[in-house]
């Protein structure tokens, strides 16, 4: 063939020549064969004197020999072995698996995973909100990686068995699988050695066969090809899927080719069955959903966004905020998500991403706008119209005139906020008959744990907003009552509560499973990061509760400051934003209702603002909220709590920002004095590449 390289040969101990030579005979007619380097030899004494004795019959020349060594020499010295140094082991690991090298094993395992059948192309999944789904993990721990990326998709089910889990336990195990629409059913734990069915008990393969013949199943196979001969029904199956190998990143890749992270493009490599032969693979649709990768994947450098650590821990030691989470998204991949320090400051108990936060106002663009938005789209509110004309109890009000634009757009004239709890106490004691540490029809609306506000004393709040004075429209004042009056414009529109409108319309149909109102309702309070230590109003630590007061007396659902969630779940809303209203297969909003409402308003009011989002400070010579690298066309909001979420259309980039910095005092202002939210974003636009 003419190559004139080092020439190795595969493992001489191989069954496939070991049984035919002896050691030392083997050696001998690999090297006269041409191959320069003889992998492990069984026996090196008999193959040294076999060669030796191949010299001496001229069977092969000493000049030949010599040529050998020459080459192997030539090979060690262009290495620099003959001035060897010892390898420097350290950061060994992060050397070896550079930036680089962690996107190629990506791309490379992105583009084998194989969609072997895909029945009325249900994969990806796209409506998942009404389906009960289960994962039933055989031959690996419960909440494995592949199980908790699926779960970032959604309300998924977990269950797991070992393969030697006895038949009564499978048998349990499939009766109980007929309360899910969906069965997502893993095999994990396999072996090459056929002889063994793969590592296969006969009663794993019953149990899938019975699955697939019964239950609407995704099943999914982390061994290697021959694994599928082992079953009889993959025919049933509504979709099969090949992963080939069983670690974390296959783990990883699969999950979002289910819910349409990443797309599938794989090959069968060899004939398996009848129905499965080789170059088979079906091309899933394109991703519908966020990838989870890492930063080169989206153009984005790991080691400069390693910098938000530094200046996360940095805000922390310096008491600006017990805790936080920090994400990062760029082009529709998650690159950055993680969650630091502790839940409160004399607490040991770390912050996790799967934790609660309470967003404060960043629930005015997460909630009360995309309501008004779907309103807008549906022609059920014009921007140009008073508001009092879809909110009727206002035009007996000195709001009868205000613009549904100027109100989101915070220049209506509408004051700051009204500290409603304050009419309800009288020199720091709660007045009677306004509170009550029990519950009952009468003291219905809980505010905090063991207090409970009169039903009756709602319709005083909405009195003092509808009294509450009105300046000239046309200048920008922040408000909280434009929000709170959107809220309850949405449920007069709508005739349903608002927190279920919101639900039913969104939050669902998007996946989001840690995300909503009240989530003490939902939830374990170890979960909910606690806010402020209220020792004005409360009394106590504040916990599964709203922290903003005049929410919370509004029995935690309101416009203006009442959401709680993680940093993914609203990284999907701030997604499903950036792609003009779509996500996940699903068309939510208007692409130019999206538009519209995330540019500027009032260019020459002085006003910066969207309609309710925040928007960078055009005036350079004022103090903007987001960081000078971001554009013009970005939109988000910041929280009273020590939060952020801002989207960038033209870098295609979100930033997710949430802590808890008003643990345990609310006059703690070190966040917005180190800077620290805006040092973050500046230190992701640093990190794009290209």
């Amino acid at each position: 063939m003419g190559f004139k390289g080092l020439i190795f040969t595969d493992a001489l101990n191989m069954k496939a020549v070991s049984s035919c030579y002896k050691p030392g005979i083997v050696d001998k007619l690999a090297l006269l064969s041409g191959n320069d380097v003889l992998l492990y030899c069984e026996d090196v004494h008999k193959a040294v004197d076999e060669i030796h004795l191949a010299v001496q019959n001229c069977e092969i020349t000493q000049e030949e020999i010599d040529e050998r060594t020459k080459k192997v020499l030539m090979v060690k010295y262009w290495n620099g072995l003959n001035n060897y140094q010892p390898i420097d082991t350290t950061n060994l690991y992060s050397r070896l698996n550079s930036p680089d090298a962690l996107l190629l094993q990506r791309e490379m395992y992105n583009q084998t995973v194989t969609l072997l059948s895909n029945k009325d192309s249900l994969i990806p999944f796209h409506t998942k909100d009404t389906l009960r789904i289960a994962s039933v993990v055989i031959g690996d721990k419960k909440d494995n990686s592949f199980q908790k990326q699926l779960k970032m998709y959604g309300n998924i089910d977990c269950f797991a068995e070992d393969k030697d889990a006895p038949l009564s336990v499978l048998n349990a195990l499939f009766s109980f699988l007929s309360n899910y629409d969906y069965i997502i059913l893993s095999l994990h734990g396999t072996t090459m050695k056929a002889a063994q069915n793969f590592g296969i008990p006969s009663g794993v393969s019953r149990f899938v066969d019975s699955v697939l013949m019964t239950y609407k199943t995704v099943f999914v196979d982390f061994g290697n090809s021959y694994t599928l001969s082992q079953f009889k029904n993959l025919s049933k199956a509504q979709a099969v899927i090949l992963s080939y190998e069983d670690f974390s990143l296959t783990h990883q890749i699969t999950a979002q080719t289910i819910f349409g992270g990443i797309e599938s493009s794989g090959k069968l490599p060899v004939n398996v069955l009848p129905e499965f032969s080789r170059y088979q693979g079906l091309d899933s649709r394109p991703p519908i959903r966020f990838e989870y990768s890492i930063p080169e994947a989206a153009g984005m450098s790991s080691s400069k966004l390693t910098v938000i650590d530094s200046i996360v821990n940095s805000a922390i030691a310096n008491g600006a905020m017990p805790g936080c989470q920090v994400l990062v998204a760029r082009k529709g991949k998650v690159v950055y998500n993680k969650a630091f320090g502790t839940k409160t400051y004399n607490s040991k108990d770390t912050v996790t991403t799967s934790d609660l936060f309470d967003i404060a106002s960043i629930t005015k663009i997460a909630g009360t706008v995309l309501a008004t938005m779907k309103l807008y789209d549906q022609k059920k509110i014009s921007l140009n119209s008073p508001l009092s004309k879809y909110y009727s109890k206002l035009k007996s009000t000195n709001k009868k005139t205000l613009l549904v634009k100027e109100v989101l757009a915070h220049q209506a004239g509408l004051v700051s906020w009204i500290p409603f709890y304050k009419q309800t106490m009288k020199d720091s004691v709660y007045i009677d008959g306004i509170y009550s540490k029990i519950k009952d029809e009468k003291y219905s609306i809980r505010v905090a744990d063991s207090l409970f506000m009169n039903k009756n004393y709602t319709d005083s709040i909405l009195k003092w907003i509808y009294t509450s004075p009105v300046s000239a429209t046309g200048k920008y004042v922040y408000s909280d009552l434009g929000p709170i009056l959107m809220k309850l414009t949405t449920e007069k529109l709508t005739n349903q509560p608002f927190d279920q409108y919101l639900n039913n319309n969104f939050y669902k149909p998007l996946g989001l499973t840690r995300f909503g109102f009240n989530p003490i309702n939902n939830f374990p309070v170890s979960m909910i990061v606690p806010t402020e230590n209220d020792t004005v109003f409360r009394n106590q630590l504040i916990k599964g509760y709203v922290h903003d007061p005049a929410a919370a007396m509004m029995g935690g659902v309101s416009g203006n400051s009442d959401f709680f969630g993680t940093a993914n779940d609203l990284a999907v809303i701030m997604q499903m934003l950036l792609n003009k209203g779509s996500y996940g297969g699903i068309s939510y909003l208007n692409p130019a209702t999206v538009d519209l409402f995330t540019k500027q308003q009032f260019v020459h009011n002085n006003n910066r603002r969207g309609l309710l989002f925040d928007k960078p400070e055009p005036d350079t010579t004022k103090i903007s909220p987001c960081s000078k690298e971001a554009s013009l066309s970005t939109f988000g909001h910041q929280g009273f709590t020590g939060t952020c979420a801002w989207a960038d259309p033209e870098n295609e980039l979100i930033y997710i920002f949430l802590s808890n910095r008003v643990n345990p005092d609310a006059k703690n202002d070190k966040l917005v004095k180190l800077n620290v939210r805006t040092n973050i974003q500046s230190a992701i636009y640093q990190a794009i590449t290209k």
